[in-house]
Order: C-alpha cells, then structure tokens, then sequence
C-alpha cells in the first residue's frame, strides 16, 4: 500500500471515529450529564463493550499501520477500543462498581485525552489541507454550467456530473498521470486499486513508456478488459476525452473527460466531466435507476481519483525513479 492510500483510508475511518469520539466523550462529562452512570447496571455495560469491541476490530482490520506519523494513531485507537471492549465484556461489573468509584474531577482528566484525540482526528479528517482536497472536489456552479471539450459527442445526455481540483503544479506536470491512466498494463486510475485494478497498486511515478497515447488507444477500465475506454480526442497539456463506443457505432455511450486549466503559472484546475448517453444502463438497470447509482459510484471513486492525480503531481515523479 502507498503512502497516499495509507493516508487516504486513514482519513476516511478518522471522519467516523473523531466526531464519534468528540460526541462520545462530550456528553459523558460530569458537567453535561452529571447522574449518567448512577444508575447504569452491568448489562448495559457488557453491551456497551461488545459494541466497542465489534468497532475496534473493525478499525484494527481496515488500517493496521505502525508508520511514525499522524496516521498510527487510527490505529492505536482501534486497538484502545478493542481492549476496552474486552474489558468491559468479560468483567461488566467491577467495571461499573470502579466507573461509579470515579470523581468527576478525575473523570475529567482521564477523558480528556480521548476528548483531544477525538479533536485531532476530526481536524484531520475535515479540515486539513489534504482532507479539504479528499472531501471537496465540488466544481463550482460556473464549471458545471461550462461548455468542456467533449461535450458535443453527447449533446443531450441522460446525465452529466462534473467534478473538479484545484492542483499546486503547473499543467505541464500534472498531464503525464492523465495520459497513462488505464488499468492493467498501464499506470493505473489512482482511486481505490481493490476495486479497478485488481489490487495492483497505481503507479506512484511517471512512466515514459505510456506518455504517447493517440487517438484510439485502449484505456481498460479494468485489467484484461480491451474494449472499454478510448481515447476520442486529445491536446496535449490541455484536455484528453475516452468514451465508451456504442455496439453499433453512433454516438458513445459514456465520454469522460479531463480537462486542464492554467490558474497563473504554478497552479493548475482540474475539471473533469463525465455523461451518459441514452443507451447507456449502469450494470443493465433501468434508466430511472441508472442516474442515482452512477451518481454515487462516480463520486467515491472520482474524488479518490481527483486526490490521487493532485496528491502525485505536486509530489513529482520521473520515469524510471
């Protein structure tokens, strides 16, 4: 796994565990709820463990990483989660009688640094520049209402969703991951590699050898697929398109579209634009069903993707390194 899905799932799981944890520790606090635990017998805490353990497990098992960063602490908090868990399970009751034994005071200081953890997990997950870029890749209302290169290929589609980045680069470093995108032998879609690539990991560098598509070459949507998306149209740092050919030619079924945009000299708006013709079904389902389910299928995986195009070209990478 690679540095940037490393961080990637790490913030996805930390969106759910730190509000849950600030939420959690919050409203336990002798000053909200003084008379929380009076009361409390031990079979609510056993069930209270059971689902603390089923969490931490679940945690422990979607990110299991000791790397010295920011990110090992998802990890240390599955596993707090999974012990406590155990602990409350197997001796529900000296748990209640040693929790009601607590001074607020002290229940205040040993929960705090949960409460802090909770913070920081939050503010990774939401509102730290690469969270920021994770989460939000809304194009602005100007952007969807734009006329993009390609759009005349489906003048009147089913739909059209666009989506769109804001890259610390330059075009010029940002077009060679557009161009040897594609799964299999090429470098691969930089969104969820489990899913499109058969677990091949995207590749973290720039590959000469693909950096020279021409129109008609095959992008496989996934690997050992050869007919999926073709290169229609092509400007060099500026805006390539694929489509997906109709059987009996004629208008595409889909076009997806990338297009570069110049922010001054060293910042770069990526746009990208997908749309549907009439006759295309997503896996064979009706037309009014068709719109939601690709709606958000193409979301989660455009916005890893749009992360991981932003995430390498502002890191760099040259063939061969």
């Amino acid at each position: 796994m690679t540095d940037d899905t490393r961080h990637a799932d790490a913030e996805q799981i930390a969106g759910l565990l730190g509000p849950a944890i600030v939420a959690m520790v919050a409203s336990e606090f002798p000053l909200v709820q003084p008379h929380l635990y009076d009361q409390q017998i031990p079979p609510v805490v056993y069930l209270s463990g059971v689902l603390m353990f089923v969490a931490g497990l679940a945690i422990v098992r979607a990110h299991h990483h000791w790397r010295r960063d920011w990110t090992v602490l998802v990890t240390l908090t599955g596993w707090f989660a999974l012990v406590l868990g155990l602990v409350r399970m197997f001796a529900a009751g000296a748990y209640r009688r040693g929790s009601g034994a607590v001074a607020p005071l002290a229940f205040m200081v040993i929960e705090s640094p949960l409460l802090l953890c909770g913070l920081f997990l939050t503010f990774k997950a939401y509102y730290s520049r690469e969270a920021a870029r994770s989460f939000f890749v809304r194009a602005t209302p100007e952007e969807r209402g734009a006329s993009l290169p390609g759009d005349d290929r489906i003048p009147d589609p089913i739909d059209s969703i666009t989506h769109a980045i804001t890259i610390d680069r330059p075009s010029r470093d940002v077009w060679p991951w557009l161009v040897q995108m594609g799964a299999g032998r090429r470098a691969g879609w930089y969104s969820y590699d489990w899913i499109d690539n058969g677990r091949r990991p995207s590749a973290d560098r720039v590959v000469e050898e693909l950096q020279h598509p021409v129109v008609g070459t095959i992008f496989p949507a996934l690997p050992g697929v050869t007919d999926a998306f073709t290169l229609d149209a092509i400007e060099p740092e500026c805006r390539l398109t694929l489509t997906v050919p109709a059987p009996g030619g004629g208008e595409p079924l889909v076009t997806w579209s990338f297009v570069l945009r110049p922010i001054g000299s060293e910042l770069t708006r990526l746009l990208v634009r997908v749309r549907g013709g009439k006759g295309y079904r997503f896996h064979g389902l009706p037309r009014f069903l068709t719109r939601p389910a690709i709606r958000f299928v193409h979301f989660i995986m455009e916005r890893r993707q749009l992360h991981g195009i932003a995430a390498r070209a502002e890191r760099g990478g040259r063939a061969g390194a």
